[in-house]
């Protein structure tokens, strides 16, 4: 009844997704946020969960710190991810409030 019609085995039309190596950045700009916490003594933990989490996390103040999203492709998608983390972080650690802003 049907033919039986080989494809080719890669399509030349698709190209497969460039491979980044290092920081991905948005321009020259790298995708950082700052993250706030009404809590200070839980700033070290935070920081070390982000560290684990893939993310470079740096304190600048004594309830804040500077998080750079190693793997997001934009901004957008630094915001959404992080501010998701931060909120679940926040959450099991006794709803402390927390601020995620560009930075």
């Amino acid at each position: 009844m049907g033919q039986n019609y080989r494809l080719p085995h890669r399509n030349p039309d698709v190209r497969p997704r460039p491979i980044c190596e290092g920081r991905r950045k948005l321009g020259n700009v790298p995708l950082s946020v700052i993250i706030e916490i009404d809590v200070p003594r839980l700033l070290p933990q935070l920081v070390a969960r982000l560290g684990a989490a893939d993310c470079s996390a740096v304190p600048i103040s004594s309830h804040a710190c500077r998080v750079v999203h190693l793997e997001a492709e934009s901004m957008s998608v630094a915001m959404l991810e992080l501010r998701f983390f931060a909120k679940a972080w926040a959450g099991a650690h006794g709803d402390v409030a927390v601020q995620v802003r560009p930075a």
